[in-house]
């Protein structure tokens, strides 16, 4: 922890010495507080538990000198809050957290992006009521610390409200449960955040996604997964009155001339999957086998919609949205329409994946097939007359999945159908380069898939995740 921890310090200080010079006028500060109503769920490898819904409050204070930034936000000490259980009979957990992050960031002169670094803390302590002795309670807790890397754009911007989308990630956190159960942990924070502007305050609404992984550090099993999700409305105080107007992204009178895209384009992206698997009670996560995975998309331009289509044929390679030693297959239609100002589009999709087990006991068959409706999104920035930055979502609440399997029997053949359910997160960063009619691509896709196949009764749910971290470089020809 301790390098972590002094890596930010002296970006801290370089922050500070910053202030050495005579301040600048475009120095700012404001002082916030949100309300998120915050709802999700609590999982363990041996059960799973709903968050109820919370009006969470927010401290934030932003200091802007010059092209820096400095974020703190943090959440007291609040609960302990009973949480609903899968199984009624089950040990009863009521949490109490506290959150505290810093950020230093530099705003780019050029475009409305900024980056920049932090440190997140994490501070929990459960009740675990044992269920039928009423007075018996135990105590956890723990601390997690980890670097934070952060980005930040403004995708749509006047002089009175703007639109910023904020990516986090805290990659490698650290912890102690209990003062000697060593914890590795990862911690992924998404917001989309709407304001409206004033002269001396803004108020603010948006969403805002968090995913928290957590796994003990001697054995690697799952120690707890959180995920969250907070609708926010809020209000920020600014100590002087702003001076400078937002960015906009109104049409100038003389907007500069940016590429026009291809009607029709095909092309093929090689991924290098980078993953892991894990299962309800495993003892440790299983590394995918690192192979480049074709992929083969196209999209067609019809009005103000754009239709896409992706497909990963039937191949044997490491599967990131399943189990390995499978034949596995993947296909994915969708629709996009541009959403207010250029660069921002939504849309709706379809998902399907098929399995196919690769050693199965004579005269057995089995095969598992998977479909989800897909919510999508893309966000086109760093715009020039050539070239492009972008960022996919493609987001999958509810995946269905429907497994058959037929085995001999005594006189004759067997057959069985089950179903389960599960979540998808596939998002892409990624650059276009156009060159003519021919378009070259690279950037990064991770895609987070977690399957709820039954319940152990007592002991929870049988759960197994997948996640893939996959670099990609490809090419397409527009028509």
């Amino acid at each position: 922890m301790r390098p972590v921890m002094s890596a930010f310090a002296i970006l801290v200080l370089v922050f500070v010495s910053e202030f050495c010079c005579p301040p600048a006028l475009a120095d700012q500060t404001s002082v916030g507080v949100t309300v998120n109503a915050t709802t999700g769920s609590h999982v363990e490898s041996s059960r799973v538990s709903s968050i109820p819904l919370l009006p969470l409050p927010m401290l934030e204070i932003d200091h802007v000198h010059r092209q820096y930034e400095l974020h703190l936000e943090g959440v007291p000490q609040l609960g302990p809050v009973s949480l609903t259980q899968s199984d009624p009979y089950g040990e009863a957990l009521a949490p109490s957290v506290s959150y505290l992050n810093g950020e230093l960031l530099y705003r780019s002169s050029i475009e409305p992006i900024a980056i920049g670094i932090g440190e997140t803390v994490l501070n929990q302590r459960t009740l675990d009521r044992i269920p039928f002795f009423t007075n018996v309670t135990a105590v956890h807790y723990s601390r997690v610390v980890g670097m934070r890397f952060v980005a930040r754009s403004q995708i749509y911007g006047n002089a009175r409200r703007r639109v910023d989308l904020l990516l986090a990630v805290n990659p490698a956190m650290h912890g102690l449960e209990d003062g000697k159960y060593a914890e590795d942990a990862s911690l992924f924070d998404g917001s989309l955040r709407w304001t409206l502007m004033r002269s001396r305050y803004d108020i603010v609404y948006g969403l805002r996604y968090l995913n928290y992984t957590a796994a003990y550090s001697s054995d690697h099993s799952l120690g707890d997964r959180n995920h969250l999700f907070m609708p926010f409305v809020g209000i920020d105080w600014h100590g002087t009155q702003r001076t400078s107007p937002a960015i906009s992204t109104d049409d100038p009178p003389t907007a500069p001339q940016f590429y026009s895209r291809p009607k029709t384009t095909v092309g093929i992206s090689f991924l290098g999957s980078n993953g892991t698997r894990s299962f309800t009670d495993a003892y440790s996560q299983t590394p995918l086998n690192f192979v480049l995975i074709p992929d083969l998309h196209a999209t067609h331009a019809v009005g103000r919609f754009e239709l896409l289509a992706e497909a990963f044929l039937s191949n044997t390679n490491a599967n990131p949205f399943g189990a390995q030693q499978q034949r596995w297959s993947y296909v994915s239609l969708g629709a996009l329409a541009p959403v207010g100002h250029d660069g921002v589009s939504l849309g709706l999709g379809e998902t399907a994946t098929n399995l196919v087990p690769l050693h199965e006991p004579p005269e057995t068959q089995s095969t598992s097939r998977s479909e989800a409706l897909d919510l999508l999104g893309r966000f086109d920035f760093a715009r020039t007359a050539q070239s492009e930055a972008y960022a996919f979502l493609r987001v999958d609440p509810y995946v269905h999945v429907s497994s058959y399997v037929s085995f001999p029997e005594a006189g004759g053949l067997e057959s069985r159908t089950s179903a389960a359910h599960g979540a998808r997160f596939d998002g892409t960063l990624g650059r276009n380069i156009y060159l003519s009619r021919f378009t070259l691509s690279y950037g990064l896709r991770y895609i987070n898939q977690t399957t709820n196949y039954y319940s152990m009764g007592p002991d929870g749910v049988y759960l197994t995740r997948s996640t893939s971290l996959m670099p990609f470089i490809g090419a397409g020809i527009g028509f």
